[in-house]
């Protein structure tokens, strides 16, 4: 099964996104028509036609850019998140240890953007940079092998770590 970086539709994010642009639409719609009555009829009182103008002008156009932003903030937080979450898993499966390439193949992306999400995780602190016979290696903080669970465990049961429960 071939998997990509981008995350599933997230339908409440896309629908919020839609909406707010239909708000913007609709006050871009509304717009010109109050600003022909502020401006060409005195007649009518100048607060009505400015209240009308904010509840069915401004208001929507407001809400909806609101809305739109946000929708795509969530939408790029989620897509950090899951790509984040897949590079662990690939690190888990490659005993700890990620390359440029690694990350290339897997996320089908370039490697400038390869570079950039691995420099991203070692910025979150999430991986650190070792060199190996002139290639880059992000080694996985808080990475223990099976060996070493092992290892830990066996000792954790001879009394040799302190749980801190005593």
């Amino acid at each position: 099964m071939t998997r990509s970086y981008l995350p599933p539709n997230d339908h409440q994010s896309e629908q919020k996104g839609c909406l707010g642009i239909l708000l913007i639409g609709l006050g871009l719609l509304v717009l010109p028509g109050f600003l022909h009555s502020l401006f060409h009829n005195s007649l009518e009182p100048f607060w009505e036609d400015f209240l009308q103008l904010s509840l069915f002008g401004l208001g929507p156009m407001f809400f909806g850019f609101r809305m739109y932003i946000k929708s795509q903030w969530q939408k790029k937080l989620e897509q950090e998140r899951l790509i984040e979450n897949q590079l662990i898993r690939l690190a888990t499966s490659q005993h700890g240890l990620l390359t440029v390439v690694d990350v290339m193949l897997t996320l089908k992306i370039t490697s400038a953007e390869a570079k950039k999400v691995l420099e991203d995780l070692h910025t979150k602190g999430v991986v650190n940079i070792d060199l190996a016979e002139e290639v880059i290696i992000y080694r996985l903080n808080d990475y223990l092998t099976k060996k070493e669970k092992d290892r830990f465990i066996n000792e954790e049961k001879k009394g040799l770590y302190s749980t801190g429960d005593g």
